[in-house]
Formats: C-alpha cells, structure tokens, sequence
C-alpha cells in the first residue's frame, strides 16, 4: 500500500480509516518524519455523498523552517455540472426510482474513493529539500522546505 524509498526507512506512517459515518467517508492519513527539521503531515479526505466531492487537504507542518499549510481544494465544477444534468434526467423519473440511483450512485463513489484516495507513494529528492505524495487517484503534492530566516542562534534561544 505504501513505497518508502530505502533512503528514507526513518518515515513512520499512522494510517486511520474512519468508514461510513452518516454517509461521509472520512480518510486520515498522519506522517511523522523522525527525521530533525521535517514535518508533520496530516491528510483528511471526506467524501460527500449524491455526487458532491469534496477534497479537503490539510497540511500542518509544526516544526521551525516550514510554512504552514491549508489547501482546499473544491470539485465544484464538476459536481455542479453533473447536479445539471442529473437535473434535466429527473423530470423524467419517478421519486422511488431517483432514490434507487442516489444509492447505487453513493456505493460506487465510496468504493471508489477508498482505492483512488490512498496515499500509494512518498518520496523525497537527494536534497532533502522537495517531499512528494501521491495517491492511486493520480494526485500529486509536492512540499518545499521554506528557507529559514535569521541565524542559528535567533533560533536556537527561542
């Protein structure tokens, strides 16, 4: 399920599945880096139901020399063009029938989200400097350390 170069065998990796909770299918997923100056990542995923996706990444990085982190990023593009055309197809049926395809509709996205929201790879550069994750959906994000301001020793008294 996970690739962790060799380069890396310090990267202990916390993996919780929250399943099914009123219809959100909730995935977190925790990073800690061992390593002194890297950081702590937690990725939430939660899924709507009744064609509304919705990917919520949240990076936190806790420790001095990194930038923190919310990206947000909304389907709703894609949600509101099929909410249109699921609009001009449900003059046409009946309420029991509606109801039938929102359900096949809701297990077959929360099938898919388990498989393509897994995160499948980390990987650093021989620098140390660009982290990159990617999941079996396709996504990729890559981290860039910040460059730290000020000395060492601002730092170290603080």
């Amino acid at each position: 399920m996970f690739y962790v170069s060799e380069e890396e065998r310090d990267l202990e990796v916390s993996v919780v599945y929250l399943l099914r909770r009123r219809g959100y299918l909730e995935v977190s997923v925790v990073y800690l880096l061992r390593r002194r100056g890297y950081l702590e990542v937690s990725v939430v995923y939660l899924l709507r139901r009744r064609g509304n996706l919705e990917v919520s990444v949240v990076y936190l990085l806790r420790r001095r020399g990194y930038l923190e982190v919310s990206v947000v990023d909304l389907l709703r593009r894609c949600s509101s063009e099929q909410e249109n055309h699921r609009a001009g197809e449900e003059s046409s049926t009946g309420p029991l029938e509606e109801e039938e395809e929102e359900e096949e509709e809701e297990e077959e996205e929360e099938e898919e989200g388990i498989i393509t929201d897994i995160i499948s790879t980390v990987e650093f550069n021989s620098s140390g400097e660009l982290l990159a994750t990617g999941d079996k959906g396709g996504r990729v994000v890559v981290f860039q350390r910040e460059q730290e301001v000020g000395n060492d020793r601002e730092d170290s008294t603080h």
